[in-house]
C-alpha cells in the first residue's frame, strides 16, 4: 500500500537510493543491507584486568599489528551503509522496508515473542553471574557505564542494575567430546518438522533496562560460526532467528520487558574492518583513542555515519529500524569513541539514542544538541 511522505522524507529517500546504487557501482558490488553477522569482542586472552585496582587513564597508542586506517573504497562503503541506516531510522516501517535486500513490505521484525523465539530456534540463554559480569576487572567499561547513568554493577550486587546474558546456538551441556574439545557438529534441533544443525553462534550481552543501556560485549553470529562446523553450514540451513539485532532485542527484554533505549554500545572491539574505520576517524579528527568519555562525534557528520556503517555497529541501526512498533521512532544522535580501562585497552563505540522529534523529517536539521 503506498504511503505518502513529507517532502523532506521523499528527498531523503531519493538521495539514499542514489547513494545506494552509486556505492554499488563504484565498489563493484552493492552494499549488502541484509542482517550483519560478524565477530567482535574479546580476543582469546583476557584483557580486562586492572593493575592494582586502578583505571589506566592514558592515551592508547594504536597497536602495530592492528589494521591501518580504512582506504577510500571501504570508507565510502561504510558511509553509504550509515546513510542507509540513518534514512531507515527516520522513516515509517512501510517505507524503511524498501531499504532491505530484498525489499520488504515493512521493516518491522517478525520476531516478537521472547524468550519463546529463542527456544523455538535452538538458542540457549543463560544469565551470567560472577566475573564474567564484572565491568571493572573483566571488561574495563565500568566508568563508561556510569557515564551513561548506569550503576555499572551487576543487579545481584548491592546497588547494582546490570544484567548479563550468554545467548548460544548450541547445547552447552553437550558441547565437548571425551577429550575436552568443543564439538557440536552433530547437534541438531527441529522447527516445524524440519531438522537444523546448531551453528555454534554465541553472544555475551549486558543491559541496564532502568537506564536504557544495551552493550554487546562479544558477538559471533550464526553465519560466521556456521562456517566452522564440519561440514560447514550453508546459508539456507541457518536459523531464521539469526540477526544480531533480533538477538540483542530478545535478550534486552528478558529482565523487565523495557521499551526504553538510550545507549547502544559495542565494547572490546577487535574486528579489523571496524578498527580500520575507527583509525581513520581518529586521524581525520587529529585525535588519539582516549578513555571515557572519549571522542564525541555527531551522526550528521561523515565520520559518524561511517562508524554506524561498521560491522560492529550495523546491528544497532537495524535494531532501531526494526523495533519502531515497540520503541517508536528513534535515531542515533551521536557516538562516543573510547577505549576500555585495562592494561591492554580495546576500542569501544557508544551510540547515543534519541527520539525523533515530532515534525522532523528525514534529516537532523533543526535538532538541537541540548538536552
Amino acid at each position: 500500500m503506498p504511503v505518502s511522505l513529507p517532502n523532506t522524507m521523499q528527498a531523503l529517500f531519493i538521495v539514499a537510493i542514489v547513494i545506494y546504487f552509486s556505492c554499488g557501482i563504484t565498489s563493484g558490488r552493492y552494499v549488502d543491507l541484509s542482517y550483519p553477522s560478524v565477530p567482535d569482542g574479546l580476543p582469546s586472552r583476557v584483557s580486562g584486568t586492572i593493575i592494582n585496582g586502578e583505571s589506566l587513564g592514558r592515551r592508547m597508542e594504536w597497536p602495530q599489528n592492528w589494521e591501518s586506517a580504512a582506504n577510500d573504497e571501504f570508507w565510502t562503503l561504510a558511509v553509504c551503509k550509515g546513510d542507509m541506516l540513518g534514512a531507515g531510522m527516520f522513516a515509517d516501517p512501510e517505507n524503511a522496508g524498501v531499504l532491505f535486500t530484498p525489499p520488504r513490505l515493512s521493516s518491522q521484525s517478525v520476531f516478537s515473542s521472547f524468550p519463546a523465539e529463542f527456544v523455538k530456534w535452538g538458542w540457549d540463554v543463560q544469565e551470567i553471574v560472577g566475573e564474567e559480569c564484572n565491568f571493572e576487572y573483566q571488561w574495563g567499561i565500568r566508568e563508561a557505564l556510569r557515564g551513561m547513568g548506569s550503576s555499572g554493577v551487576p543487579h545481584n550486587s548491592n546497588g547494582g542494575s546490570v544484567w548479563c546474558y550468554k545467548v548460544r546456538h548450541y547445547r552447552p551441556e553437550d558441547a565437548y567430546d571425551e577429550e575436552g574439545d568443543f564439538d557440536i557438529n552433530d547437534q541438531t534441533y527441529q522447527v516445524d518438522g524440519r531438522t537444523y544443525r546448531m551453528t555454534g553462534a554465541n553472544f555475551i550481552l549486558a543491559m541496564d533496562p532502568t537506564q536504557g543501556v544495551l552493550v554487546g560485549l562479544s558477538r559471533y553470529g550464526p553465519i560466521h560460526e556456521g562456517k566452522d562446523r564440519n561440514p560447514p553450514i550453508a546459508n539456507h540451513e541457518l536459523p531464521l532467528l539469526r540477526s544480531a539485532s533480533d538477538i540483542m532485542w530478545g535478550a534486552y527484554k528478558l529482565p523487565s520487558g523495557s521499551m526504553n533505549i538510550r545507549w547502544l554500545v559495542s565494547a572490546t572491539i577487535t574486528n579489523k574492518a571496524t578498527t580500520s574505520i575507527i583509525k581513520r576517524v581518529l586521524d581525520m579528527r587529529h585525535a588519539s583513542l582516549m578513555p571515557w568519555p572519549g571522542l564525541y562525534i555527531r551522526f550528521d557528520s561523515e565520520e559518524g555515519r561511517a562508524l554506524l556503517g561498521t560491522p560492529n555497529a550495523q546491528g544497532f541501526g537495524y535494531l532501531l529500524i526494526q523495533r519502531k512498533e515497540e520503541l517508536g521512532k528513534k535515531f542515533i544522535f551521536a557516538v562516543r569513541v573510547f577505549h576500555t580501562s585495562s592494561p591492554d585497552p580495546l576500542p569501544c563505540l557508544a551510540f547515543e539514542i534519541r527520539d525523533v522529534p515530532p515534525g522532523v523529517g528525514g534529516t537532523m536539521d533543526g535538532i538541537s544538541l541540548a538536552g
